[in-house]
């Protein structure tokens, strides 16, 4: 009787720990899923994959800010210590990080109106541009963390400057460049203009309040028709979807 019950607790320990390996693959598969199929871990690979000059220039700025390239030259000082008008304060700094959001966002716009189509889903949420930029924020995080702790440390140990002032001309480089960043996803975000066509898409509604003799309308012999695309939903082409092709994107509409 007595090996008969150790027999079964062996048995029963024996399905717990079988079922709890099976438990921990079923979490380990899931996690690993959400890691793989996140969407700013999704831009990272394509980046790697498919825009190896993008990769090309932000490994050049790399090494200018941690002065790896072109110390000969004094290149990583007009980066790390930016002049304008022969000082450096905050103003040099403020356009330092204004040509960086521009950059940034030439970043943005490139990778989203050559790769946005890989991405279907972005045809289901408004804004898809800023949604994009957003994730789309990795490399330039980093790159920015990188910038902002090299240009501190050249400040303090060699230019001498007191933390005050460093700091001020930090906050005017994030500052210039979350100026332009602001500026240019005000632009995409709130108007129905694209980057190839300079006109609004037609109203597909007589009834819809957005509709009236003002409606913008493709130039006659462009090419572009008026009426909707058949089988496209009218909730749908209110969206930036519906990208026939890697070298053209529809246009971003309000949503």
């Amino acid at each position: 009787m007595m090996q008969r019950g150790t027999t079964v607790l062996r048995l029963h320990c024996a399905v717990r720990m079988s079922a709890h390996a099976m438990v921990g693959k079923a979490t380990y598969r899931r996690w690993t899923r959400r890691v793989l199929y996140f969407f700013p871990f999704q831009l990272l690979i394509l980046h790697f994959k498919k825009s190896h000059l993008l990769l090309l220039c932000w490994l050049i700025f790399f090494g200018y800010a941690t002065e790896s390239l072109g110390v000969k030259y004094g290149i990583p000082y007009l980066f790390l210590y930016p002049e304008y008008f022969g000082s450096v304060g905050i103003w040099s700094f403020l356009l330092l990080g204004f040509s960086f959001g521009g950059f940034v966002t030439a970043v943005n716009l490139y990778m989203y109106t050559a790769h946005a189509y890989r991405f279907p889903f972005l045809c289901t949420i408004a804004r898809p541009f800023l949604k994009f930029s957003i994730n789309n924020a990795i490399i330039p995080g980093i790159y920015t963390l990188v910038f902002l702790v090299a240009s501190a440390r050249l400040q303090l140990n060699k230019e001498l400057l007191p933390p005050p002032q460093v700091v001020l001309n930090l906050l005017g480089f994030l500052l210039g460049a979350l100026l332009f960043v602001a500026i240019s996803l005000l632009y995409f975000t709130r108007t129905n203009i694209d980057i190839h066509t300079p006109w609004r898409m037609p109203c597909h509604s007589a009834r819809s309040p957005r509709c009236g003799r003002n409606s913008a309308r493709p130039p006659a012999g462009s090419g572009v028709s008026s009426a909707p695309a058949s089988g496209m939903s009218r909730h749908t082409s209110r969206h930036a979807c519906g990208y026939s092709s890697p070298a053209a994107a529809t246009t971003t509409t309000r949503t």
